[in-house]
């Protein structure tokens, strides 16, 4: 699993909240659904918006997409 992965869904953590007494990270949309223990150790935690892991997964999906388009681009390049 990667940094930036819900620990219950094990995708790319959308809309990023993370449990304030583990640290664990969920999406939003996840972790409402089996509140209020924690997945992973299963401690009673609350969860708080996290900004800077929800702005630095966008900015890896970015830099990803752009990567991606530059390889597909040297790709189309015939020496």
């Amino acid at each position: 699993m990667n940094t930036f992965s819900c620990n219950y869904c094990v995708e790319v953590v959308q809309d990023c909240v993370r449990l304030e007494e583990c640290g664990h990270i969920y999406c939003r949309k996840c972790k409402a659904g089996y509140e209020p223990n924690c997945g992973e150790c299963k401690i009673k935690s609350r969860a708080k918006p996290d900004k800077s892991i929800s702005e630095s997964v966008s900015k890896a999906e970015y830099m990803k997409i752009l990567l991606n388009t530059i390889k597909d681009d040297i790709g189309k390049i015939s020496l």
